[in-house]
């Protein structure tokens, strides 16, 4: 049984939403980049061990991933955990951001751990592969408009707003896969 999702980004919150379960994972409400999550997963518990900081200056590869995703610096939170670059785009300040990552990581249960990875476009699709090649427990890709072995493809957006709560709508037993 999952009690923990690991994921780069709404997915494993609305996941959580949806089947009633409690966050515990710092991962909800939140983006962790994929050209980083398949590294922050493999040593997910070195990354828990480190604080969270602010980021206030980014170097080029980051200007350049941060651009990719976002066309540009965004304007909400953004910290670094060790090398890690992690977008708070549901908090409104990084204090209030890094308050729920600390409440969040020491609910993590290492024993039932699942990880979600949704990679949105063909231009993530090296990292989609790197993440399905690490030796993880529990781990569930999701490719969002091309398919690669070992994937679940979803085309179009996979979610829907209902009273203000993301949605997943995409055709998978996600309840099957926490048990």
């Amino acid at each position: 049984m999952i009690n923990t999702i690991i994921s780069n980004n709404c997915t494993g919150g609305a996941v959580c939403h949806e089947l009633g379960m409690e966050f515990k994972s710092p991962t909800v409400n939140l983006q962790i980049l994929p050209e980083d999550f398949p590294r922050f997963c493999k040593k997910l518990k070195v990354y828990m061990a480190k604080d969270l900081y602010e980021a206030r200056t980014y170097t080029n590869h980051e200007r350049s991933i941060l651009n990719k995703m976002f066309g540009g610096i965004p304007n909400f939170p953004i910290a670094l955990v060790g090398d890690i670059l992690v977008c708070f785009q549901h908090y409104a300040t990084f204090d209030e951001a890094k308050a729920k990552w600390d409440e969040r990581r020491v609910k993590i249960d290492y024993d039932h751990i699942g990880y979600i990875f949704h990679a949105r476009g063909e231009e993530y699709r090296a990292e989609a592969e790197e993440f399905l090649a690490l030796d993880l427990p529990n781990k569930l890709c999701i490719t969002q408009d091309f398919e690669i072995p070992g994937s679940v493809r979803m085309d179009g957006e996979g979610f829907e707003a209902v009273n203000n709560k993301l949605r997943v709508v995409q055709a998978y037993d996600y309840k099957g896969w926490v048990k």
